[in-house]
């Protein structure tokens, strides 16, 4: 059935039909161990062609697995859940098809990247920012939208800022938002709901339809941006910063979009190679040895940021309202913008600084506040190196499935409430030693009630021992999770299973829309619906 799929596949004009071994290469590159047995890529550049794909697919009973850049590092990159499906790559289907420069709405299709979109802005000097994320600038903006992603740019949701989508069903149809059916193709761009029963987010970490358009609102860029740092000395006082954070985010929603605290871990190893001679008997380092490491190069146990942006006279006013909260904890800290570090760095060439830490420093926080401005950057790669066994690339991008790093993201929603973070951070670091796993913790705050613990599972994906734990590790922090009440906002498709093992009404309602809209599992089979269907 596959060969015959492929022969009439190779008839349909413009499709770019894969399956050489070379060929396929790139769609089998993973930050995990377990690359799925891919036969075929189907590389297309308009939406005709996926239409025909489908309908032969449909034909021989041959599932697709569709990707946009395939970038999709620590949940799978460009793999399947399961075996024998064929990538349908619309990496070429790349056209900004419309740019409302009045309102900053943008329809683009799976194929447009963060650094094209960033390009396309900067050309015509318009006043919009990128939806960024840490991944930088080859990845896809429909991809994290459509896995309900996040970034540090004002509109951090970024599922959330899109306002309208266009799908391709199982069956061939074309879903488009209920607005524009009824013949409003401006009021769909403008307003997320629409009318009647709002359908676009099941299309959202789902496998009910090939998403070919997608329209997103950008964020105006700023008139004045300052990025604050604030160091928390002991750990113990976490719980204060949070409670801090909490405030913060309550007193000037907007004009604070974020906070980020990054444990000393998580600091360490964005700018120095992992020290394995402090790796004790526990197959970890040790906590002790660590930590006094660590402070030498000025990495407290918490290292907290954030921005405050908008009017020049509004952010004034905001940060020195920030200051004097983070002051009368006792917190240091660092106000800065461009201008700032522009001067940090002259003074660099007239003090006798360790200049090689500081200005290594400076240049960290320099791209924290570009991509907090819209620019794409991956400045989040490099960790996926810290434990690979793999070294940093110089001389091409970093590319963590290219190089087949070892990562997993488990990435808990946690309260904003004291307790709840600690209860949380506890759980997870006691797991991760356990199966001597390094708890790298990222906590970003989603709104002022909400925020996401991203834990980064490194290992050396070459060794199997490794790779084994890194498996039972984040299959005991999901389940650990599931009974404290903290669970994943997104999954790699390695631990797919793990949603389903228990039966839920939920997977029964998304197993019914399956079977009514994909009676045959054609695509993406596995991908965030229950096993059972398939």
């Amino acid at each position: 059935m596959l060969e015959k799929a492929i022969l009439a596949w190779k008839e349909i004009p413009g499709v770019e039909v894969l399956t050489q071994e070379e060929e396929l290469e790139r769609y089998h590159h993973a930050t995990g161990d377990r690359v799925r047995r891919i036969p075929v890529a189907l590389k297309v550049s308009e939406s005709s062609q996926i239409r025909n794909i489908l309908d032969i697919a449909q034909a021989h009973n041959v599932s697709l697995y569709p990707i946009s850049t395939g970038l999709n590092w620590g949940y799978g990159t460009a793999n399947p859940v399961v075996d024998d499906c064929a990538i349908l790559d619309m990496s070429l289907m790349n056209r900004i098809v419309e740019f409302d420069a009045e309102l900053g709405i943008v329809t683009v299709e799976p194929g447009v990247t963060q650094g094209q979109l960033y390009a396309y802005i900067q050309e015509r000097s318009l006043p919009f920012l990128v939806p960024t994320t840490g991944t930088g600038p080859r990845a896809s903006i429909m991809g994290n939208a459509l896995e309900r992603g996040y970034g540090v740019a004002p509109y951090t949701d970024h599922f959330g800022a899109v306002t309208a989508i266009e799908v391709i069903l199982p069956n061939g149809r074309t879903y488009r938002p209920p607005l524009t059916e009824l013949g409003s193709t401006v009021g769909d761009r403008i307003y997320k709901y629409g009318l009647g029963a709002y359908l676009d987010g099941i299309f959202t970490q789902s496998n009910l339809g090939i998403v070919t358009q997608l329209t997103i609102a950008l964020a105006r860029a700023p008139e004045h941006s300052e990025m604050f740092v604030f160091w928390i000395s002991r750990d113990e006082e976490l719980e204060e910063a949070v409670a801090m954070t909490k405030e913060i985010l309550a007193e000037y929603p907007g004009t604070v979009p974020f906070v980020k605290m990054l444990n000393q871990l998580r600091a360490y190893a964005i700018s120095y190679p992992y020290p394995k001679e402090l790796v004790d008997t526990s197959g970890v380092m040790s906590t002790e040895k660590f930590d006094a490491l660590a402070r030498k190069r000025f990495i407290t146990p918490w290292v907290c940021m954030g921005v405050v942006s908008g009017q020049t006279a509004v952010t004034r006013v905001v940060c020195k309202a920030i200051k004097k909260k983070i002051r009368a904890r006792g917190f240091r800290h660092f106000f800065f913008n461009h201008w700032k570090l522009a001067i940090a760095r002259g003074i660099l060439h007239l003090k006798p600084f360790n200049r090689l830490l500081i200005r290594g420093t400076l240049d960290r926080l320099h791209s924290t506040l570009e991509l907090f401005l819209g620019k794409p950057a991956g400045i989040e790669l490099s960790i996926n190196y810290w434990k690979s066994g793999v070294p940093l690339p110089h001389d091409r991008e970093m590319d963590p499935g290219r190089d087949h790093t070892g990562l997993f993201w488990f990435s808990p929603l946690v309260p904003m409430k004291p307790d709840s973070v600690r209860k949380c951070i506890t759980f997870i670091t006691a797991t991760c030693r356990a199966h001597q796993i390094e708890p790298l913790i990222t906590i970003t705050s989603l709104s002022g009630i909400c925020l996401d613990m991203t834990v980064s599972i490194l290992f050396n994906a070459q060794q199997e021992d490794e790779v084994a734990r890194a498996h039972a590790c984040y299959a005991a922090l999901f389940k650990e999770g599931k009974k404290l009440g903290f669970v994943p906002y997104r999954i790699g498709i390695d631990f797919m299973p793990l949603i389903e093992e228990e039966e839920s009404g939920v997977w029964e309602v998304v197993n019914l829309i399956k079977n009514a809209l994909d009676p045959e599992h054609i695509i993406a089979p596995g991908r965030y619906s229950s096993s059972r269907s398939i």
